[in-house]
């Protein structure tokens, strides 16, 4: 990190850009599939409740991926963690885009999540290390951002694809992430050598006087009122807008007669919004604090899904 002659703001550093821009790439998975669900379902015999698991069991697989790897990442790499996880979600990608049957579909569409996790939890790790604590907001904001804006064209990319065959989306998703962890690779060389221990345990941190043992930190953290109410908004907010988002809404669209193109746009729309939203967000929480901007955007959250679940025309749902 550099800060300029005259003492000015701090550039963030360059491997920041370059995880947020596999961030966007990644996120183009949370919506991709969505708008193709009810046309792969008939192919494969499947009714709404059974390709719901689509999500759920990717769901599923990042939650014991996020647990097993909490044993053993302080001594890995996060990059190596990072490149080596999106590869394993390509090939689980592609897989599932060919699979003949539903099993073979869902079992490896759900093992696609431990390679997400993975590149969760390594990105998310690189973010902390590599921002200063005082610009961690911006950082984040901007991996926001990007991940926001995949957010917003996986469905639009899902639905046009899925118009010419529903199993397509998954097969540009999997290349899609073959080419996110060549980037990864050749850009993040300066982040090679970084491990877990001290970009989560930062110098600043409340935990860094806790005992060094793994097993007592995470006693430290589970203690802490903090920590348990970040958990709690991220289980709730990846349930809601990565869970319900991508899997009951589109499901609930075609029922009452969108077709997968228009299901994707609509999607879509709600993901602009959240683009748009993050951009100010970072800012305002490295000013503001961190617990104004969450309250704020769980309440408007809460009323606009509130409403949301009133209507089913399209004025109305845009």
């Amino acid at each position: 990190m550099r800060r300029s002659e005259g003492g000015g703001a701090r550039r963030l550093p360059r491997e920041i850009l370059t995880v947020s821009f596999i961030g966007f790439v990644v996120t183009l998975g949370f919506g991709v599939i969505g708008p193709s669900l009810p046309a792969l379902g008939a192919q494969l015999g499947a009714g709404t409740t059974l390709m719901s698991f689509a999500i759920s069991g990717f769901a599923l697989a990042r939650l014991v991926t996020n647990l097993g790897f909490t044993v053993f990442l302080g001594a890995v790499r996060l990059r190596t963690v990072l490149w080596v996880g999106l590869i394993f979600q390509a090939v689980c990608s592609i897989i599932a885009a060919v699979a003949t049957d539903y099993a073979g579909f869902i079992f490896f569409r759900s093992l696609s999540g431990a390679g997400s996790a993975a590149f969760t939890i390594a990105s998310s790790a690189l973010l902390l290390a590599l921002a200063p604590a005082q610009a961690r907001g911006r950082a984040m904001s901007v991996f926001a951002g990007a991940t926001a804006l995949g957010t917003v064209s996986g469905p639009a990319v899902g639905g046009l694809f899925a118009v010419l065959d529903p199993r397509l989306p998954l097969l540009v998703y999997g290349g899609a992430l073959g080419v996110a962890s060549v980037a990864a690779l050749a850009l993040l060389r300066g982040a090679r050598d970084i491990t877990a221990s001290p970009a989560v345990v930062a110098p600043e941190s409340a935990f860094a006087d806790a005992p060094s043992g793994g097993s007592r930190r995470r006693r430290s953290l589970l203690g802490d009122r903090l920590f348990a109410a970040a958990v709690v908004c991220q289980v709730v907010g990846g349930w809601v807008f990565y869970g319900m988002r991508t899997t009951t809404m589109p499901l609930q669209l075609a029922s009452v007669g969108y077709a997968v193109g228009v299901i994707g746009l609509l999607l879509s729309a709600g993901a602009v919004a959240q683009l748009i939203g993050s951009g100010a967000a970072g800012a305002l929480s490295d000013r503001s604090g961190r617990v104004t901007p969450l309250l704020a955007a769980l309440a408007i959250s809460a009323v606009g899904l509130t409403l949301l679940g009133t209507t089913n025309e399209a004025p109305a749902v845009l």
